[in-house]
């Protein structure tokens, strides 16, 4: 977790099943169907697991979107007092 300093991860259901199929995958092996199924039911648990259910959005996201809107405000007034002529705009974010 990058932004540990901000409180600790409680261990979610989806964290406990996560663990429970990486488990499950290291007593397989790697040529069987049953392998195959529980690869396939991870990622899927992982996408699941993004999406958050109570509409909150996690701190990772708001720092990110801080610190992109905070650089396009220093590039934006950096514009208004001097001409950019660097290649720096290459390096803002763009969204996906």
């Amino acid at each position: 977790m990058p932004f540990a300093i901000f409180g600790s991860k409680k261990q979610t259901r989806f964290d406990k099943e996560k663990d429970r199929i990486l488990d499950q995958l290291s007593t397989l092996s790697a040529e069987s169907k049953t392998y195959a199924d529980a690869v396939k039911n991870y990622d899927l648990l992982c996408k699941t697991a993004t999406y958050k259910k109570d509409g909150s959005v996690s701190m990772d996201t708001i720092i990110t979107v801080t610190a992109n809107i905070l650089g396009i405000a220093l590039v934006l007034g950096y514009e208004q007092a001097h001409v950019v002529t660097s290649k720096a705009l290459n390096f803002i974010i763009k969204p996906k």
